[in-house]
């Protein structure tokens, strides 16, 4: 999709372009300037949490061409718009998606990948301002959502089938290599309809190099394959397939023993999870 095509264009001009209000009458006194900024945002996150996600993208459209980011506390309000706008196309992508961008015959289609795109730049421009961006005592508020924007991007190469990108960002984050501290990770997060994105390929990767672990993600991506939008059940089937047969590992409830069926969530005797099965060598 090009940059250039005028609706997606018209969207992001404001997070992406050099705007700042160059106004003739002397600028507010900061404590005034702080308290308008910090009522902006709060509406944004309204917005944002009521999930009138349109509302909430066209507000931060609006005011990211209006904050003056030559300082510390205006690159900081920018950088929370940027994360809201972020937020509100990474929310219309998977639920009622607007941007078009035109198919293989040139016609214009709505297109989710249009606003992952938007969601993208939003979140590089939230990155770049990060560094230089006043932070009062809230930073591990910002680290988390710097956090759950990366994870955001690492769904939405996932669904691309970026490999490389995705190999990436797993070998940087050693933490996503551990089921349980990945699912932790993943629940703390907005990440609804991402997950099993996610899950998935955590498990290829893990496949060639951890069955054990592999398993688990697989267990979990099936788990919450119904939130996705797009992931279909021949991809349910592929990740089934490999429990059952491809494996070289076999895997058994802990407590009666039983085999796994993938096609179930829990063990039918005694409602284990699939999750807490156990691995042995296929006979």
């Amino acid at each position: 999709m090009s940059l250039t095509h005028p609706p997606f264009a018209r969207l992001v001009a404001g997070a992406l372009g050099a705007l700042v209000l160059a106004g003739c009458s002397a600028p507010a006194p900061r404590a005034e300037r702080a308290a308008q900024l910090e009522t902006q945002l709060a509406a944004l996150r309204d917005a944002n949490a009521a999930g009138e996600f349109v509302r909430a993208a066209d507000e931060a459209e609006r005011l990211l061409a209006q904050i003056d980011r030559s300082d510390a506390l205006g690159a900081r309000a920018a950088l929370d718009v940027a994360l809201e706008a972020g937020e509100a196309h990474a929310r219309l992508a998977v639920s009622a998606p607007f941007l078009r961008e035109p198919d293989a015959d040139g016609v214009w289609q709505v297109s989710p990948i249009a606003h992952r795109m938007a969601m993208a730049r939003y979140y590089a421009l939230a990155r770049s301002l990060s560094r230089r961006a006043e932070v009062r005592d809230d930073q591990e508020r910002l680290a988390e959502a710097l956090r759950g924007a990366d994870l955001k991007e690492f769904a939405f190469h996932a669904q691309l089938g970026l490999e490389p990108s995705c190999r990436a960002f797993i070998q940087r984050a050693s933490e996503l290599h551990d089921p349980r501290r990945a699912a932790e990770l993943f629940q703390r997060m907005p990440l609804a309809g991402l997950r099993p994105w996610l899950y998935a390929e955590l498990f290829e990767h893990q496949r060639s190099r951890d069955e054990r672990a592999a398993f688990r993600f697989a267990v979990m991506a099936i788990d919450e394959a119904p939130s996705a939008s797009g992931f279909g059940a021949a991809r349910v089937a592929q990740l089934e397939r490999w429990i059952a047969s491809e494996s070289s590992l076999e895997f058994h409830c802990p407590k009666c023993d039983l085999a796994v069926n993938p096609g179930l969530r829990a063990c039918p005797n005694d409602r284990t999870p699939n999750v807490e099965f156990v691995g042995r060598k296929r006979l």
